[in-house]
């Protein structure tokens, strides 16, 4: 079956706090979703554990992802890395957390994604929700991800290999930006921003929509060194979507994404058999380029 390209469709993010109990954060999609669609969410949050060399027993946790159109949310996992710097009454600490969730649109419509968090402590926590949608994504393959701390800065490597007909979608954080594929049998190939970086630096949405294939995807690094930071990469990998089949048989013509003047032309419906059912198409589109070796308006039959 024929593969189609994913494509893009819409994205919002929202940056926030909370208190020292249980809050949440809502995010709705600036238009409806459509059923059948990825839904993309990455979260971010961020609990002081030490401030001015005072521990304040705070813990902060993700509890659910939910929607309001009820649909299943998987994680990839929850990512959590420990920052700390000074030392004595200088010393400042705090626990960040990444994750990654997906779902597929059960249905379409309006859609608003809520993060549920349970938090406790003297000082207020900070979060990031960042929801995307894509269409024509088929099943969720791998995931990897990359977490570091170090000074000198060091890049995380999400370490995940390249297959031709996938989508790939990266969250990173703190510094990185433009991640690139290293270029493979195919050629490397840039990915697109999809998300603004946003305060407190928590970095974008990065997806490319079919990947080349051979080596990996790597992130670039925007500052050489730092003393305040921690820096992430992940890489969420799905297959492309197989064409679907609207127009009992013509999926070729429906859908195929090149050849803008080939498209909606009915070849036989249902198909005729016999040598002598073929059938002729007249190209109707006389603005489009013609590339098929007849002139405009010629019929040909195939």
């Amino acid at each position: 079956m024929a593969l189609i390209p994913p494509l893009f469709v819409q994205s919002n993010s929202a940056f926030g706090g909370g208190s020292s109990s249980n809050f949440v954060q809502n995010l709705v999609f600036s238009s409806n979703v459509t059923q059948g669609d990825l839904l993309y969410v990455y979260v971010y949050g961020d609990n002081p554990t030490i401030n001015s060399g005072s521990p304040t027993g705070g813990t902060l946790s993700l509890t659910s992802i939910t929607d309001s159109r009820t649909n299943t949310w998987n994680s990839t996992g929850i990512s959590s890395q420990t920052f700390s710097t000074g030392v004595g009454v200088n010393q400042f600490a705090d626990q960040y957390f990444v994750g990654v969730f997906f779902a597929y649109a059960n249905s379409s419509g309006s859609c608003t994604v809520t993060a549920s968090w349970a938090a406790s402590g003297v000082f207020t926590k900070t979060t990031r929700l960042n929801i995307a949608e894509w269409k024509n994504v088929g099943a969720f393959d791998r995931f990897g991800s990359g977490f570091s701390t170090s000074n000198p800065a060091a890049i995380p490597s999400p370490a995940v290999s390249i297959e031709n007909n996938e989508i790939y979608i990266a969250a990173t954080g703190f510094g990185i930006t433009g991640p690139t594929f290293t270029p493979g049998i195919f050629g490397g190939a840039p990915w697109n921003q999809r998300l603004s970086a946003g305060s407190p630096g928590v970095g974008p949405i990065f997806d490319a929509n079919e990947g080349p294939t051979g080596g990996d995807p790597t992130p670039n690094l925007t500052a050489g060194n730092t003393n305040a930071a921690n820096y992430w990469a992940s890489v969420a990998v799905f297959k492309t979507a197989t064409a679907t089949d609207p127009t009992n048989g013509n999926v070729f013509l429906s859908q195929y994404p090149g050849m803008p003047w080939m498209k909606e032309r009915s070849i036989s419906d249902p198909p005729v058999l016999g040598p002598r059912s073929l059938r002729a198409v007249r190209w109707t589109n006389l603005s489009s380029p013609n590339t098929g070796g007849a002139r405009s308006g010629q019929t040909y039959p195939y």
